[in-house]
Order: structure tokens, then C-alpha cells, then sequence
């Protein structure tokens, strides 16, 4: 009776060996890859995150200057009647 062996042990004994020293690093300059590309999308989810948050930011500082100039106008109109 044979042993069945599964394809992750195949591919790493077939890595792993000297011949195929090439196939183990492009492995690990995919891995490393992978972990730039997860690295800057999520910096740049956080970039987005935080300026989204600054624009928000300044549109209620906005607004409550707006309402403070209403607010102003709207007592200096009533001192005038």
C-alpha cells in the first residue's frame, strides 16, 4: 500500500532541494511582495481614513463659524428694530 503524500509536502521537499534553490527564492521575493503590497494599501486605507476625517473636520468648523456670523447678524439686526 503506497502512502499518499499531499501536494504541499511534495512542493516543499521539491523546493527545498539543492537544484531548486531558484524556485525557493522567487517563493520568498513573492512572499515579501505580497507583504509590501498589503503593507502600503493599508497605510494608504489610513491616509484615506484620516484625511477623509480632516475634511469633515473643517466643514463643521466651517459651519460653526457660519452659524456664529448668522448668529451675530441676527442679534445685530434685532438691536437695530
Amino acid at each position: 500500500m503506497k502512502k499518499k503524500n499531499n501536494l504541499a509536502k511534495i512542493i516543499i521537499i521539491d523546493i527545498f532541494k539543492k537544484e531548486n534553490f531558484s524556485v525557493f527564492f522567487l517563493l520568498i521575493l513573492i512572499i515579501i511582495t505580497l507583504i509590501e503590497t498589503f503593507k502600503v494599501n493599508y497605510e494608504i486605507k489610513l491616509l484615506t481614513i484620516e484625511k477623509e476625517e480632516e475634511i469633515e473636520k473643517n466643514f463643521f468648523i466651517k459651519s460653526e463659524k457660519e452659524i456664529l456670523n448668522l448668529k451675530k447678524y441676527l442679534s445685530i439686526d434685532q438691536k437695530i428694530k
